[in-house]
């Protein structure tokens, strides 16, 4: 299949997006990528991606990829946020047309990540008439998530998210589902719509072993990482959804055991607010370090003897799967989560760790301790666990191939 993929985020950024792609294009299918500039997550363009770089197209691993330009995140405040995301669908819009010409494809797919908005994009191109298919990947529930991500209460504002959404939906001839909580609220604002289960892929396939890349570890990080003694290692976004306080928390009462030390590895709002926190209760037990690339990860993750899951409790977390959980059951290490909903079903299904109520720093403090005194046996029988469901249910290449099943058949039934 010919297949234009519309993302605002796209490699270097680190999002699922860029596995299934590849994964996509191994298994034969001609991949455009539409997207940005890259900025996300600091609010500055990677070196060599800036506006007057010109790097408008090019070839990465035989997936075509054009860039439209785009106005940064910079500080990631709620304005500077809405304006990169208007920015993004203006540009796109209007830049597409030059670089895709009159090119046609099998379908346009939408990964769709906060915000829902970027389907715009796709919508837009498939009425000026570059494929009879639409389809988007819904990664977060809106207009949930603006409201409560945001704080936003008025009804006027509501309202009008809530008919953009449907509108968007409306528009796509079939939707994708990240998670399967978020089946009913979708089929509530698109009746007439058949909807899809695709979860999030890992970001290795195990029928593929390699040798994990390791590039840009911090000597600092990278002593700790071979340091004898129970190592708890959270990698990834740091803000306010992840509840990172509690497991700051969870370490202040740990204080007293020399054996178990909690590692932080991101970037997102909240870092500089946890670093003075950590600063304030000098803490020898809570090390934090910047974000690192995605091929760093599996090493990463295979150095540590525990990965920690962390969010707060609402009722849209609940439904979601944080997607360092995938990448987490493929290291084949205990998974500590302080966590409700699905993504505390799975630990618990796939029986490769403890569970903690979200914002509880007593219990989660209790399963840690209590997972450090575990024998390696025991601690590879969790790791086991999680990588057989990892196998079952997240294998990128298997994710890759339920996508491509997915729109051959569905594109097929609307009559591309």
């Amino acid at each position: 299949m010919k297949i234009l993929i519309v993302t605002q985020y796209f490699f270097p950024e680190n999002f699922r997006i860029n596995i299934v792609s590849t994964y996509l294009s191994r298994q034969g299918h001609e991949i455009t990528i539409l997207t940005g500039l890259p900025n996300y997550p600091n609010g500055k363009f990677y070196k060599g991606f800036d506006i007057w770089s010109f790097k408008f197209r090019s070839t990465i691993n035989d997936i075509k990829v054009i860039r439209v330009p785009i106005i940064p995140r910079f500080k990631s405040t709620s304005t500077a946020l809405f304006v990169n995301y208007i920015s993004f669908i203006f540009s796109a819009c209007f830049f597409a047309p030059f670089f895709l010409r009159k090119e046609k494809y099998d379908a346009i797919f939408t990964y769709a990540p906060s915000p829902i908005l970027q389907s715009l994009v796709g919508i837009f191109l498939k009425a000026i008439g570059y494929s009879n298919t639409l389809v988007t990947w819904i990664q977060d529930l809106w207009p949930e998530a603006l409201f409560l991500t945001s704080h936003i209460k008025n009804q006027l504002i509501i309202t009008i998210a809530g008919k953009v959404v449907n509108f968007i939906y409306s528009k796509n001839d079939f939707l994708l589902i990240s998670s399967q909580d978020f089946r009913r609220p979708v089929q509530d604002r698109c009746k007439d719509k058949s909807i899809f289960y695709l979860p999030n892929p890992g970001l290795f396939d195990p029928h593929q072993p390699g040798s994990p890349e390791v590039s840009k570890i911090p000597p600092e990080l990278l002593q700790l990482l071979e340091k004898v003694c129970f190592k708890v290692v959270y990698t990834g976004n740091i803000g306010a959804a992840q509840s990172l306080e509690t497991v700051l928390e969870a370490a202040k009462i740990l204080i007293n055991n020399e054996n178990i030390k909690f590692i932080i590895i991101g970037d997102g709002s909240k870092k500089d607010e946890l670093r003075k926190l950590n600063a304030k209760f000098n803490l020898n037990n809570f090390f934090i370090f910047d974000s690192l690339p995605e091929t760093d990860m599996e090493f990463i993750n295979k150095m540590s003897s525990a990965l920690l899951v962390t969010l707060n409790d609402n009722q849209l977390l609940n439904q979601t799967v944080p997607a360092k959980l995938q990448g987490y059951l493929s290291s084949k290490r205990p998974i500590i989560g302080a966590v409700g909903g699905v993504a505390s079903s799975i630990i618990t299904m796939a029986k490769c760790g403890f569970v903690s109520s979200p914002g509880d720093p007593t219990l989660l403090a209790h399963n840690i301790e209590k997972l450090s005194k575990l024998t390696q046996l025991e601690l590879d029988e969790f790791g086991s666990n999680g990588y057989k469901y990892y196998v079952e249910n997240f294998n990128p290449n298997l994710i890759a191939k339920q996508l491509s099943d997915i729109l051959k058949n569905n594109s097929i039934l609307i009559g591309d």
